[in-house]
């Protein structure tokens, strides 16, 4: 037998081999998209996963359209207790399993339907009903240290995730948490996310028909450090980039009731959105272009109990921490229509007539202003309309302003609150050094005020000074006009005009000059009548 025929016969041998490989891979792959393949392999990884927990596991369908689309219909696992712990009506994920093994993530679709989940730790058990499938699947080998990972950082495709229905509860008697939680739908899109760089981008979020109810008991352990301030966080030296296109939110229900620091909230939130223009976690800056609110009920109460009064005291000094962090809030436009707040403070008695500050409850709440910005140092923006009705009485029709405050003023310029009855224009503006100096010696405050051709409406008044019913009571349907300028320092000032009328008969009209204030008794009066 010659070279020739010899190397031709191995040829052979090696197309024959060849062959047979690329036959046996496309014929996994066929035998993958086999239903009763697919079938045969769910009840291995089913018994599998069964004898293990050796708790019941079901998966009703499993379809897999190789190598991307992988679909579970009808997941089951049961607790030890023979309790519902994971359901899985539908999830379907599109990922390619190629993509894999080159360390890249190309999930272009993930769709969870119809899951429901029920985590509990019940008092005498102190640990968790899913605990005993971790120390299943835990080895039983001495964890040895991984050699430092020096691949490149796995990269991220993500594209549509869709969320609908999903039903979760949570109860730890350890911690005094009872949670349920129920999501009707939720959707967005994932532009970029890249976790190693810190950027993330995302398109619209849609969330709809959600009802949460969080309960706060006694927790079996106390923690000590659940009211200490928390320490801010390290600064990083990479920025995180996020980008949202816009956020809405539409039915949402939550419930909230803690018995230990007696506080209970409530809200019903009809419509929300905003898109945000820009948002740096890092530096606490946050700008909106607009922020949609309608149709929401908002209410909050406040218990008695002694751990409410040291919560407050605890929130307090959180909130002047947190003022005294650079953080920054702009909002381009806002707009709030047909919303009711209620705010009650049960530590306070409720009066019997008159505006409460500590029982609220105003109705018809509409809010639209533009070009608002917080920082911890100075609020300013416009208001284009503010009205609402409280059950007191007082009933605003309209203000508008443009606002600024700092630490060395405030001011309402472009002024105009009405009532029914009450009409107060123009101007009020104030300037201190400080908030420090201007407590410790109000003379050095400077005061700027035009309140030409305005009135207040006797009734507006007993709103907020009840006491006085008795005296003006006989002008309850009156209003006071008023035409008032006052400029200058509070220890050298001018009231060019000052002009009341509508009290009775009373009619005054008087300019003066006053030095001194606020030592009413070595103050000087030039006084014109």
């Amino acid at each position: 037998m010659n070279a020739k025929k010899v190397t031709r016969k191995i040829l052979k041998v090696f197309a024959w081999i060849i062959g047979i490989v690329i036959f046996l891979i496309l014929l996994v792959y066929i035998l993958i998209q086999v239903p009763a393949v697919q079938n045969f392999a769910k009840n291995k990884v089913v018994a599998y996963v069964q004898n293990k927990i050796k708790t019941k596991v079901e998966i009703g369908k499993l379809s897999l359209d190789f190598p991307k689309r992988l679909v579970l219909e009808n997941v089951y696992f049961e607790d030890q207790k023979k309790d519902t712990l994971l359901y899985g009506g539908k999830i379907r994920v599109d990922i390619s399993l190629f993509k894999l093994l080159s360390n890249e993530v190309d999930l272009q679709y993930l769709e969870l339907n119809s899951i429901k989940a029920h985590i509990y730790r019940k008092y005498p058990d102190t640990t968790f009903n899913f605990d005993y499938i971790v120390k299943a699947f835990a080895s039983s080998d001495t964890i040895t240290k991984q050699p430092t990972d020096t691949t490149a950082p796995m990269k991220f495709n993500i594209g549509k995730i869709v969320f609908k229905n999903i039903t979760t509860t949570f109860r730890d008697d350890v911690s005094g948490n009872n949670v349920y939680f129920y999501l009707g739908n939720f959707s967005t899109t994932i532009k970029t996310f890249e976790p190693d760089k810190l950027i993330y981008k995302i398109g619209d979020i849609n969330i709809a028909d959600v009802n949460t109810k969080i309960y706060q008991y006694k927790p079996l352990i106390k923690n000590k450090d659940s009211l200490s301030p928390v320490a801010p966080p390290s600064a990083s030296s990479v920025s995180p980039t996020i980008e949202l296109n816009s956020v809405s939110f539409n039915k949402i229900l939550f419930n909230y009731r803690n018995d230990v620091s007696a506080l209970a909230a409530f809200l019903n939130i009809g419509e929300l959105s905003t898109h945000p223009q820009n948002i740096n976690l890092q530096n606490l800056d946050v700008n909106l272009k607009d922020f949609v609110l309608n149709n929401t009920i908002a209410k909050v109460t406040l218990g008695k109990s002694e751990e409410a009064k040291a919560t407050k005291d605890v929130v307090a000094a959180k909130t002047d921490s947190q003022l005294n962090n650079p953080w920054k809030f702009e909002l381009a436009k806002i707009d709030f229509k047909n919303n009711e707040l209620i705010y009650d403070d049960n530590n306070k008695p409720a009066l019997k007539e008159g505006f409460d500050n500590g029982h609220l409850h105003i109705r018809n709440f509409i809010f639209n202003a533009n070009d608002l910005s917080f920082t911890p140092a100075i609020f300013q923006g416009n208001i284009d309309q503010l009205s609402f009705n409280e059950k007191s009485g007082l009933a605003l029709q309209k203000l508008h302003t443009k606002f600024y405050y700092s630490d060395s003023g405030a001011s309402l310029t472009d002024l105009l609150l009405q009532t029914d009855g009450t009409v107060l224009q123009n101007h009020l503006i104030v300037k201190y050094p400080s908030i420090d100096a201007a407590t410790k010696n109000p003379g050095n405050v400077y005061v700027d005020a035009d309140l030409t051709n305005s009135k207040i409406a006797v009734k507006d008044l007993l709103a907020f000074m009840p006491s006085y019913k008795r005296n003006l009571q006989a002008y309850k349907v009156t209003s006071i006009k008023l035409n008032a300028k006052a400029k200058g320092y509070i220890k050298d000032l001018s009231i060019p005009v000052f002009e009341v009328s509508g009290f009775g008969d009373t009619y005054v009209k008087l300019s003066a000059q006053l030095k001194g204030l606020p030592d009413a008794k070595r103050a000087y009066y030039n006084v014109n009548i």
